[in-house]
């Protein structure tokens, strides 16, 4: 089994088709003018994909932990079942009022059946005046006009 899709957004919904419609993907940096932050929403994305040999029930767990491996949040792991012919299994998790204590780097870890595939970035960074819990502006390219 195989993690092969993990994007943190605003906000999405998981259409009838098993596609995603995302709002405000693909962050790996947050913006904040002040610390603590705390974000109202975050929404992850994650879809699996099963080998036809791995039927039968599985867990999925997520874990945010800061770069000394403190755990921010930890929710219950997600059960599912892979049955004969389904190979892809999405997910949607909607994350309410998750508290970062200080700017720095965090990362969401995945599980899949108790074992560890997978962790991604996400850094928290303070920039006076940003809006909290917004990426921050790219800097200009170089060569650019300001």
């Amino acid at each position: 089994m195989e993690l092969v899709s993990f994007v943190v957004c605003q906000s999405a919904n998981l259409g009838p088709d098993g596609t995603f419609n995302l709002l405000g993907g693909g962050r790996d940096r947050l913006a904040a003018p002040s610390f603590p932050l705390i974000v109202p929403t975050l929404t992850l994305v994650l879809r699996v994909e099963a080998h036809p040999s791995e039927v039968g029930p599985h867990r999925l767990g997520i874990r945010l932990v800061d770069a000394d491996g403190r755990l921010l949040m930890a929710p219950p792991d997600a059960e599912f079942e892979v049955g004969h012919g389904r190979r892809l299994v999405n997910f949607l998790m909607e994350v309410a009022n998750l508290r970062f204590p200080a700017a720095g780097s965090y990362g969401f870890e995945v599980r899949l059946d108790g074992q560890h595939c997978r962790s991604w970035p996400l850094e928290l960074i303070e920039v006076k005046g940003a809006r909290p819990g917004v990426p921050p502006a790219p800097p200009p390219e170089p060569g650019a006009p300001i």
